[in-house]
């Protein structure tokens, strides 16, 4: 979970850190440049570029939450400060040759890449040491059914790094549970809680100087993105339909169709090597195909890598995949954790089945089943269906299905341009964290 008001030092302190970790490591770089080769780097032309360089550097670092702490550990953290560096540098590049500054060689920005990269190892890791022995836990009340407050418990103490300190729990709003209250510093309203319930401990809070945490349902994410108005002298919550407008479809086509095509450009020989590989190994299919269902619960046919044994499936029937299910290879968990395996579905894109980014496809049969159980599933094909989305993004590969349908409504009721390449450009530390996401 993220960092808490009282830590914003760490935010500001860490902000300033990067950037001035960015700017120092050129002046470092360009030290030997000038030694050796005196007449190849002026002074001016890395002023002209280091304006723009500090902008991508802050405008990175914010998409890849690189200032905040308590979200990540070290190595998660080091791993998102390093891709976002990487992109700040071959922007960088780009920058110079648009602004034709021949005269900065383009291996400074290697140099000064690889400078960066120690610097953040040596900076990343102090600054996760005094956050961890400075950080103060939040006693925290849970409210709600016992397995949702199981399910939180759980959560908490898998964040192992003492945000929060559960003080009490109950399943009733009483005079117990309001005396546990007093005790903590926050309460969490988990579920299935009444609007009278939920007015009591806003209320309680309010009087109390006590923080509220708020487990949303599907109508009030709807609701936190509805648009205020007046009918007449009556303030009213506008909420719009989940549909994503005309104008708003041929933006993110257009999008698609463009990602699409330079990504197939650029991983096609990755995509050759992965399927001569896959045909070496065990002489079956290269790729997998299987229905799947889109927008307006449009059925199409998605295509990936094969990663599991041939006929997975002719015995058991559909089945979803689990953790370290025994039927994917040993080259199929490799490109798995790597998503080699997803990159076929850029066809997909391509053809207009899928889009970059959305709630990912299922297939026809979980649909009906899940649908039991969480009536709201449908909704997420109000949009197509994606190769990756916020639930790939924010979840976890053991987060609930219901929590993942709440990132996917969260999506449809938020897009934008700006989103979709937030969560393309988060995919990236996913692919190489530790903690491999859904």
């Amino acid at each position: 979970m993220k960092i808490d008001r009282k830590n914003k030092l760490f935010i500001l302190s860490q902000g300033l850190i990067d950037l001035a970790i960015v700017y120092y490591s050129y002046i470092l770089a360009i030290i030997p440049f000038n030694a050796t080769h005196p007449r190849i780097l002026a002074l001016n032309d890395f002023i002209l570029i280091i304006p723009f360089i500090l902008a991508l550097s802050f405008i990175f670092f914010q998409v890849f939450n690189v200032f905040e702490y308590g979200e990540y550990g070290y190595i998660e953290s080091y791993i998102s400060v390093g891709l976002a560096g990487l992109l700040v540098n071959i922007s960088a590049v780009v920058v110079a040759f648009g602004l034709n500054l021949t005269r900065i060689p383009s291996k400074l920005f290697i140099f000064a890449y690889l400078i960066q990269l120690g610097l953040f190892a040596v900076s990343k890791y102090l600054m996760t040491l005094a956050y961890s022995r400075t950080l103060t836990s939040k006693k925290v009340v849970l409210i709600g059914t016992e397995a949702a407050r199981q399910a939180m418990s759980e959560k908490i103490e898998g964040l192992n790094r003492g945000e929060f300190q559960i003080k009490g729990q109950s399943s009733e709003i009483d005079d117990s549970l309001f005396a546990m209250a007093m005790e903590a510093d926050a309460v969490f309203m988990l579920d299935n809680l009444s609007e009278k319930d939920k007015f009591k401990l806003f209320d309680f809070g309010i009087r109390q100087h006590k923080d509220i945490y708020v487990i949303p349902n599907n109508f009030e994410i709807a609701l936190s993105q509805s648009r205020f108005i007046l009918a007449g002298d009556m303030p009213v919550f506008l909420i719009r339909n989940n549909h994503l407008s005309s104008e708003q479809r041929f933006i993110k086509r257009t999008f698609d169709f463009i990602v699409s095509l330079l990504m197939i450009i650029l991983t096609g020989p990755l995509m050759l090597i992965s399927a001569m590989l896959i045909k070496l190994s065990d002489r079956g299919p290269v790729f997998f195909r299987q229905e799947r269902v889109t927008r307006g619960g449009r059925v199409f046919q998605v295509i990936k890598f094969r990663t599991m044994i041939v006929d997975a499936e002719k015995e058991s029937g559909p089945v979803l995949a689990t953790e370290k299910d025994p039927r994917v290879t040993g080259l199929g968990a490799f490109m798995r954790m790597t998503r080699i395996d997803e990159l076929p579905q850029l066809i997909n894109v391509l053809k207009g089945d899928m889009s970059i980014v959305g709630p990912r496809p299922e297939r026809p049969f979980f649909i009906e089943e899940i649908s039991r159980d969480l009536p709201d599933f449908r909704q997420r094909l109000a949009v197509k269906a994606g190769i990756t989305g916020l639930a790939q993004v924010s979840g976890k590969y053991s987060t609930l299905p219901e929590d993942k349908l709440k990132f996917d409504l969260m999506y449809i009721t938020n897009y934008s341009l700006m989103l979709d390449l937030k969560i393309l450009l988060k995919t990236l530390r996913v692919v190489f964290s530790r903690e491999s996401h859904t």
